[in-house]
């Protein structure tokens, strides 16, 4: 059977990622400041039958970062005329946090109590690609109506055994100004700061629901046609490959993060099944995946781990999958 028409016989239904990532001299994730220093996040973790405190960057950050990923990639589209599949809401166009919730027109029939929910999801998936795959909940009008994540980030965490945070002094230097700050808080004066920078080991964690792409949470009935919902599944991989490539956050303008590798495993499912996870912090976890998926896998075509050893590895896996892309029906 060619690949071609293997795809078509079992369309992709989702895939998932666990992955180490090798981050050093970042901030990404801060949980604050305490007078003039930067605190960095930490989180407790169960590592080797102990909790112990290791160094993380929020999923909420990193669904910052896909979904700024997908914003682009859709602009990108619109640009070049080809954007009727990628449609941005005006809100999620610059990037507010209300998204479609925002925009009066979409207000109006959330508000009318002759529309139903799946009237309203419908709508929804329609105007905004962002709403379609990021997700979100509609209250307008006394409503429940909620579009659920087609994307989920866990915390990524920093191994314990392999990850350091060291806090770190700079200057704020203002020849001929005083040694503090004014007490007006103008930031005109002199004055010492602490940041922090961690380097080390990372478990990332995601995965796409694919086939519920621009299918109706109330209905299960797809609410723009298939084609649609194939470019928007590709543009979802590609920000998802881009959230890991080109991770986002805190501190960027002078902390880069500098990315030194990736490693770890992509389980595609065909089937209903889910795609596997298995965390990162355990060592045996890409084997734990390929297990788990054999366990399960019926005829060998439902679930499929694919390894990887580096950033362009992971490219390649997830550039080879979108080449032949067909969702299911949902």
């Amino acid at each position: 059977m060619t690949q071609s028409s293997e795809t078509a016989a079992h369309p992709v239904t989702g895939i998932s990622i666990a992955a180490r990532l090798s981050l050093a001299a970042h901030a990404l994730n801060n949980e604050g400041s305490r007078n003039n220093a930067l605190i960095p996040r930490q989180i407790d973790v169960l590592h080797d039958g102990q909790i112990v405190q290791t160094n993380a960057v929020s999923g909420d950050s990193i669904k910052h970062t896909f979904v700024d990923h997908l914003r682009s990639l859709a602009l990108h589209a619109g640009a070049n005329g080809d954007g009727a599949a990628l449609p941005l809401c005006s809100a999620c166009r610059r990037g507010s946090p209300n998204r479609l919730n925002e925009d009066p027109t979409f207000q109006d029939m959330a508000k009318d109590s002759k529309a139903s929910n799946e009237d309203v999801l419908d709508a929804l998936i329609r105007r905004c690609v962002i709403d379609d795959v990021a997700g979100l909940l509609v209250t307008l009008g006394n409503r429940n109506a909620p579009r659920r994540s087609t994307a989920q980030f866990g915390w990524m965490v920093g191994r314990p055994e392999a990850v350091r945070t060291g806090r770190y002094i700079h200057l704020k230097l203002v020849p001929g100004a005083p040694a503090a700050e004014s007490q007006q808080g103008s930031n005109l004066g002199q004055n010492l700061f602490t940041r922090p920078a961690s380097s080390g080991q990372y478990a990332f964690v995601a995965t796409v629901d694919l086939a519920r792409i621009g299918v109706n949470d109330v209905s299960w009935q797809p609410a723009v046609p298939d084609e649609t919902r194939r470019r928007r599944a590709r543009a979802a991989i590609e920000a998802l490959f881009r959230t890991v490539s080109n991770l986002e956050g805190a501190q960027r303008n002078t902390q880069l993060p500098h990315l030194e590798g990736a490693e770890g495993a992509v389980c595609v499912s065909r089937s209903t099944l889910p795609p596997i996870l298995h965390s990162p912090l355990a060592e045996d976890f890409a084997e734990q995946m390929e297990l788990v998926a054999a366990a399960f896998d019926r005829g060998g075509t439902d679930l499929a781990v694919h390894r990887f050893s580096s950033v362009a590895e992971l490219g390649t896996i997830l550039t080879d999958l979108t080449g032949g892309l067909l969702v299911a029906a949902g």
